[in-house]
């Protein structure tokens, strides 16, 4: 699985046609479905992390898939608690998911996002 999205991160970064590609076969769902199953394993979140970043930054539909399982990201930024980077695309995410769908926004707060929020300030206050 590591592996996996080690490879899966260094595609992504190729562009947006590449990341398109991902989404148009399923990747997306998949890779929050991992994210969540194999939670112990930091390659698979913090690869996952950056990711999902990328194609919630490429378009709306992208986060709105996104936004069908918050609890990927907000497993990341628990294991990922001291990591910067991860904490600051975690926090990114759900600020551009907030915005996008007023629904999610009630799920989100049910799931954890705010106590993640509010750990990754602690932590990164920068």
């Amino acid at each position: 699985q590591g592996c996996a999205f080690a490879a899966l991160q260094g595609l992504s970064a190729e562009g947006p046609e590449i990341r398109q590609h991902l989404a148009d076969v399923g990747g997306i769902e998949a890779m929050m479905t991992a994210m969540v199953n194999y939670s112990t394993l930091v390659k698979v979140q913090s690869s996952g992390m950056l990711v999902l970043a990328r194609l919630c930054g490429d378009s709306k539909e992208h986060c709105a898939r996104l936004a069908t399982n918050p609890q990927s990201v907000l497993t990341a930024m628990e294991v990922l608690r001291e990591d910067a980077r991860a904490l600051e695309a975690g926090c990114l995410m759900l600020g551009r998911l907030a915005t996008y769908d007023a629904g999610w926004r009630l799920g989100a707060v049910r799931a954890g996002a705010v106590p993640s929020v509010l750990a990754a300030m602690q932590v990164h206050p920068s």
